[in-house]
């Protein structure tokens, strides 16, 4: 009865291919695992000299990083942005004798430090330029003069082009700011900055802007100094 069911099993087995490959990949296993074992020193080493070549094709693929975009550093002396345009400025109605005034009009204001600037209004109302920050109200006058004088003769550099073509003093400058948008500058034949405007969304209107200033900055502009007078 034993040695039948020996027999019956042995056959079995011969007789399944699945069980038959099973029993040679269990007696196999010993020795391919012996095999990956020696084999595995030799792989590691392999992998351990590739590995610098590999980091640095990795480094030679990455994306540069790309450079911080230059800061647009102001010139000395002009208005921070968060003194050019107060909450009034926009709205303030450039009158006289309660009528409105077709020409342009300068108001001398005083800043929150102390010193004195001024604004220049086209007849529309609207702020077109503002000046530096002066220690006196004579000295602020006289920066008055000053963009009255060289506003309508001054020359135009254009530093928003890939190749600027530099021009001598009196000049304005047209350059983009941090927030990317346009702005100007007019400089008098001492090369001190005398006014800059507001942001524009386009090099166009921006220089409508100086055009505005051209026109409006006149012997004709009234000055304003009432401003002075409020707390």
């Amino acid at each position: 009865m034993g040695l039948f069911n020996i027999f019956k099993g042995k056959k079995n087995k011969d007789d399944a291919p699945e069980l038959k490959k099973a029993d040679e990949a269990k007696k196999a296993a010993p020795a391919k695992k012996a095999e990956e074992a020696k084999a595995a020193p030799a792989k590691k080493a392999e992998e351990a000299k590739a590995a610098p070549a590999k980091k640095a094709e990795e480094a030679k693929a990455a994306p540069a990083k790309k450079a911080a975009p230059k800061k647009e550093v102001a010139p000395a002396e002009v208005i921070p942005e968060d003194d050019e345009v107060s909450e009034d400025d926009e709205a303030v109605a450039v009158e006289e004798n309660g009528k409105p005034v077709r020409n342009g009009k300068f108001d001398i204001r005083k800043a929150k430090d102390g010193r004195f600037y001024f604004c220049l209004y086209a007849s529309n109302m609207q702020v077109i330029a503002y000046s530096q920050l002066y220690a006196s109200i004579t000295s602020a006058m006289n920066g008055i003069k000053s963009v009255i004088a060289h506003a309508p003769k001054a020359t135009i550099e254009d530093t928003t082009l890939k190749k600027p073509n530099p021009q001598n003093f009196p000049k304005w400058e047209i350059y983009i700011d941090k927030a990317g948008e346009h702005r100007f500058r007019l400089y008098a034949s001492n090369g001190s900055c005398i006014c800059h405007s507001h942001g524009y969304a386009s090099k166009a209107t921006c220089k409508g802007g100086m055009e505005s200033i051209q026109r409006f900055a006149s012997e004709s502009a009234g000055i304003d100094k009432t401003y002075l007078t409020k707390k």
